[in-house]
This record gives C-alpha cells, structure tokens and sequence, in this order.
C-alpha cells in the first residue's frame, strides 16, 4: 500500500509488468488487488457489540482511514445504522484525525448518547480521551476496533489478519506471473481477506451481557 496517505504513485511502463495492489491506497491504477474485507469486518464488530448488549454503537473515522478504505468503513457503518431502529441510530465523528480532539469526543459523546465505540484510527489517544471523561470501560461504555494495529492488543476488535493477505498477494501475483499476464487488466478482479473477531478487556462479556 502506499504510505503514510493514499493517492498515486509515479508512473511506470505497467506493461511490463505484472501488477497487484495492496489495498485501495494507490488510487489511480486500475490493477488487481488484495484487500482487506472491510465492509465484513466492520459489520462483525457491530454484530459482536449488539451481542454484547450495546446498543448505541459510535464509530470515530478518521478522513485518512475513509479515503484509505475507499469509503467502505464509512459505508458499512452507515447501512448498518439504517437497519436499526431509529432511536439505536448514532450518527458517526467523521473528519481530520487533527479535529478529533477530546472535547469533541465527549460532545460527541453526550449528544449521541453512544454506548458503545467503534475506533479506526487514533486508537491509544481516544481511549485515554474516554479514561479522562470518567467513562466506565466496559460495563458503562464500549470500546472496539474495526482494525486491530500498533500497540492494540488490550483492545477487543478485528484482526484484519495481515498475514493472509500478503500470502493472498502472493498467489495473485504468482498466479499472474504464470499466465504471462502483464499491464494493467480492462477488468481488475479484488480479493477480500475477512478479519477475526479479538477478545479483550473493553467490552463486556456474553455471560455478563445476559
């Protein structure tokens, strides 16, 4: 993936190449890619929450996180909002990780009357933001990632599992390679890499949820 923000990258003879993109973040190509399956990772953390007794579930969205996901965190979320009834329906926090300060967080926070959390960027900041408001993690408020990342692992969430999709990566570009297939294809086909369901400390369990 191109990094730290997506966008393009400088251009190359493509057709001497074999091509697979990591992720949407190389914006400009139309080439085949792996990715992760966020619209499947997003609607597990929501299920996993609702399971859990939450019912007003927040998702905090950084704009570099909707553009590196190509809008589908955003788009899951809000699908799944339209299915719940209308006083479960919480609008998200959605600009620049810079605007996502702590006093937002908790206007947010009391005029959304969120009991739950879903984070996707920013995630050791906003936990601390949530600690300082004197919110009680997890029995009075949840907290969960849709991207388990850095220093996470005390925070329930997905793992978008990384591993597979480099292996995933792999096979496509060997698969290319072996078909002689070079340039970039009229008609790009994706793979989707669905993340696992994390358990930690920041949401209740099932038996305390029943």
């Amino acid at each position: 993936p191109r990094l730290p923000d997506p966008g393009p990258m400088e251009n190359l003879d493509w057709g001497a190449f074999s091509t697979v993109a990591v992720g949407y973040s190389v914006t400009h190509l139309n080439v085949h890619r792996v990715c992760t399956d966020h619209t499947h990772n997003v609607r597990l953390c929501m299920a996993r929450l609702y399971e859990r007794g939450y019912r007003r579930i927040g998702l905090i969205l950084s704009r570099e996180i909707y553009e590196r996901s190509g809008g589908r965190v955003l788009g899951a979320y809000l699908a799944e909002q339209c299915l719940r009834p209308a006083a479960d329906q919480v609008a998200p926090l959605f600009g620049p990780e810079a605007e996502i300060t702590k006093a937002r967080v908790r206007q947010w926070l009391r005029e959304q009357r969120v009991d739950a959390v879903a984070l996707t960027s920013m995630p050791l900041e906003i936990q601390a933001f949530i600690q300082e408001l004197g919110y009680d993690v997890p029995q009075g408020l949840g907290l969960a990632m849709v991207a388990r990342w850095g220093k996470t692992d005390h925070i329930t969430g997905v793992d978008e599992r990384l591993e597979s999709l480099g292996e995933t990566a792999i096979d496509v570009i060997i698969a290319l390679i072996s078909r002689n297939e070079r340039g970039l294809p009229e008609y790009p086909h994706y793979s989707l890499i669905e993340g696992r369901w994390v358990e930690r400390s920041t949401v209740r369990s099932l038996v305390a949820a029943g």
